[in-house]
């Protein structure tokens, strides 16, 4: 199963690492590419997303499969049996604490399916990878600044 993954290290406890993860109208903040993002994160539950492209935005709609707090999220289409025998795909966040203050932050995409393959080697991984960066850089930025600031 082809799948790309980015990790980033922050400098902040595992706990606010995982609150400003999950505040999904903040995506904007750590990465442009979101024009918007707004729902509820928890199994089976649905964000609603804009994307920008240039100065279109594009609207997606995503289906939360693994929720479990703390720890981990992941996201994709709604499960539709006969599609996702051609490709499916999820995107997933994990956090890691690695030592006092310092947490691991873990992007990814699984992708599988018969036209799997083709669709991440290697366009997708070039094209997706800098933004999964982008996104756990930016969210990096945020939350070192809260916890440098919380400490003064």
């Amino acid at each position: 199963m082809p799948e790309i993954i980015v990790e980033t290290i922050i400098d902040a406890p595992k706990e606010l690492v995982w609150e400003n993860l999950t505040k999904v109208e903040n995506f904007p903040l750590y990465l442009p590419l979101f024009a918007s993002a707004k729902g509820n994160l928890g199994k089976d539950k649905t964000l609603k997303a804009s994307i920008r492209v240039g100065k279109i935005s594009f609207p997606i709609k995503v289906w939360i499969k693994d929720y479990q707090e703390l720890s981990r999220f992941s996201w994709g289409e709604p499960p539709i049996k006969l599609l996702s025998w051609f490709m499916s795909s999820e995107h997933y966040f994990v956090i890691e604490q690695v030592a006092k203050n310092k947490t691991k932050l873990i992007q990814g995409e699984k992708v599988s399916g018969l036209f799997a393959r083709p669709a991440l080697e290697p366009t997708f991984k070039r094209l997706a990878s800098p933004y999964f960066s982008q996104f756990n850089i930016g969210l990096k930025q945020y939350c070192e600044s809260i916890y440098v600031s919380e400490k003064t």
